[in-house]
């Protein structure tokens, strides 16, 4: 059964994302934003993890995503369904199609209590693992250009109080 989590500030997390695109800063902001979501005390360095798609198994992602997170003394009621963990891969462009293919059934069904992330440093066209992830899990960074760079650059500088 999948479901949405919220983190304590009601913003939505999804228990999968995969970033495609070549516009890292967009992504990594967004990656930001989600680690402060899941993270709000700076319980980060226990329950994060981050693997490189060129050194990544299959077997490492899925137990980096199993594993129980480490909330001992959280003040969150442990019966609450948060998410606790956050996995990236970065580079997941470079894992290998026997890799995808044992991922396939975790994709398919991702664990409610976890955040695995997949860091795509390519466009989306002709990417054939993009197949295997469901439309609410993607989010296309490609490069902006024209009228909706000028408004991107607009509300950075307006957040940067610029």
């Amino acid at each position: 059964m999948m479901r949405t989590l919220r983190t304590s500030r009601s913003r939505t997390i999804q228990p999968l994302y995969c970033l495609v695109g070549e516009d890292s800063y967009r992504k990594l902001t967004f990656l930001r934003e989600l680690k402060g979501d899941i993270f709000p005390r700076a319980e980060e360095p226990l329950n994060y993890e981050y693997l490189l798609g060129d050194e990544a198994t299959a077997a490492l992602i899925l137990d980096a995503v199993r594993t129980v997170a480490w909330d001992l003394f959280s003040a969150i009621d442990n019966r609450l369904e948060t998410v606790k963990r956050l996995v990236v891969v970065d580079r997941a462009e470079k894992l290998s199609p026997a890799v995808w293919k044992r991922l396939r059934d975790y994709l398919a069904d991702p664990e409610p209590c976890a955040c695995l992330v997949f860091l795509v440093n390519r466009g989306s066209r002709g990417w054939t693992p993009l197949s295997l992830f469901q439309k609410k899990y993607v989010k296309i960074f490609s490069p902006l250009k024209g009228v909706k760079l000028l408004d991107w650059v607009r509300k950075e500088a307006s957040k940067q109080r610029l």
